[in-house]
């Protein structure tokens, strides 16, 4: 079982306690620690594969599939991090309430059984952090809509992007291009609304 699928069921298996009302932050805390040592297990890995390949000639077949692995790990790095750092928000939202829906979470815990009050409270905190998911999203995709704008009504400016277009693009996070992708109108999917 590869290290992404471990920490997919981790975080499946928190979600599930969590409906059932039967987790602690000791055992959400556990398990941010596993995912944790996921990544750095991962990171190392990722290391070995980018040595690896920078000892091996540009021209030479197995230059693409060392590539691809490194790009591959990589990938699967970024998930993990971004995962540890939605559980991270997740736990500081809850542990420090600073949004209206998990401060009424929190008012509201001590009038219910037990079981229920940790989850009601971690619940708040995710929906809280996915609510500030979507407004980064929109003032993103805001942010890209105004530099399309820019471009279609300044020659200088749309030929500047022109030539560091490739530059641009290989900066970019997968999440960023999509961004881009949604707000020039090019994107194939439906937007997500984070």
């Amino acid at each position: 079982m590869t290290n992404l699928r471990r920490v997919l069921l981790g975080a499946l298996a928190a979600g599930t306690a969590m409906l059932g009302g039967c987790v602690d932050m000791d055992a959400v805390e556990s398990m941010r620690q596993a995912a944790i040592q996921t990544r750095d297990q991962l990171a190392a890995e990722v290391e070995t594969l980018e040595t690896l390949r920078e000892s091996i000639p540009d021209g030479a077949p197995e230059a693409g599939a060392a590539d691809a692995l490194a790009a591959s790990g990589s990938a699967k790095l970024a998930a993990i991090e971004a995962a540890i750092a939605r559980i991270d928000q997740t736990l500081a939202e809850a542990n420090n309430p600073s949004d209206g829906l998990t401060l009424a979470a929190q008012g509201v815990s001590p009038l219910l059984p037990a079981p229920v009050r940790l989850p009601v409270v971690l619940g708040a905190a995710l929906a809280a952090t996915l609510l500030r998911a979507g407004q980064l999203k929109r003032g993103a995709v805001s942010m890209a809509q105004s530099i399309n704008k820019a471009l279609e009504t300044d020659d200088d400016l749309r030929q500047a992007f022109a030539r560091r277009a490739d530059t641009l693009r290989s900066i970019q996070t997968r999440t960023a291009r999509r961004i881009v992708d949604q707000a020039s109108g090019k994107a194939a999917l439906p937007a997500l609304p984070i």
